[in-house]
């Protein structure tokens, strides 16, 4: 017996390598809609509606989804550089790890990547600076 999980795995890896992905067509609203959430599971849920922005399957978000998106990345990218231009003045050099760091460095857009923080490494002995600079910015 087939893994119905793992056969909406199987889709949506095949989507994003760009091969053709058929799914049944008697209930293809629901295969789309299911194929959406397992895709928002593993946080590839941008980049599936990216593959079918010509043609999606009926069920699944469109590029007006990636719109909600983009709206908010802008938002993010603004703290983002808030908050590094703050650190930076104060003398603190943070790195960007994992989310934000391959948004911008793998991705064809930073929206394609979801993520709901922004995680920064400093030196140890920064941390009562950052601290600071991060309570000033309004962030507890």
């Amino acid at each position: 017996m087939n893994d119905p999980g793992a056969d909406l795995e199987q889709s949506i890896c095949a989507a994003l390598r760009g091969a053709p992905v058929v799914g049944p067509v008697s209930n293809a609203h629901e295969h789309a809609r299911r194929l959406h959430e397992c895709a928002a599971y593993h946080g590839v849920g941008p980049l599936l509606s990216r593959c079918f922005r010509d043609a999606p399957p009926a069920g699944l978000p469109t590029a007006q989804a990636l719109k909600g998106e983009a709206a908010i990345e802008l938002i993010r990218k603004r703290e983002i550089v808030q908050v590094l231009d703050a650190l930076a003045q104060s003398g603190v050099e943070p790195l960007l790890l994992k989310g934000t760091a391959l948004a911008h460095w793998l991705y064809p857009s930073p929206v394609l990547r979801p993520r709901a923080d922004t995680d920064i490494l400093i030196r140890d002995g920064d941390r009562k600076i950052t601290d600071g600079v991060l309570s000033d910015l309004g962030y507890e």
